[in-house]
């Protein structure tokens, strides 16, 4: 049975400039960065816009108690946190 990835979330220190690594490998912002106050991050989904695709989702830390913050400070910083294929949210909080 194939599994279908949703999306690979990567947590980076500043969105604005990893969207521009991502640019360069021919992907676009899907959704722009949008704060989500509740968990503490801001995000925003990158892809090629083609159906049915997987997409790249790029966290930044919203505020300094936000709990993906830890996560940046202990890996280096383009390694993914985490990966969603449908169903449950699977992250490793480092």
């Amino acid at each position: 049975m194939a599994i279908k990835l949703n999306h690979i979330g990567f947590v980076v220190e500043n969105i604005a400039e990893a969207a521009k690594l991502f640019r360069t490998l021919g992907l676009r912002e899907i959704t722009g960065a949008v704060p989500d106050p509740i968990q503490k991050v801001v995000a925003c989904f990158m892809g090629t816009g083609e159906g049915g695709e997987a997409h790249i989702e790029l966290l930044q830390p919203g505020e300094e108690d936000s709990p993906i913050a830890n996560f940046l400070k202990k890996t280096w910083r383009r390694a993914p946190s985490h990966l969603f294929r449908g169903g449950r949210h699977q992250q490793d909080n480092g």
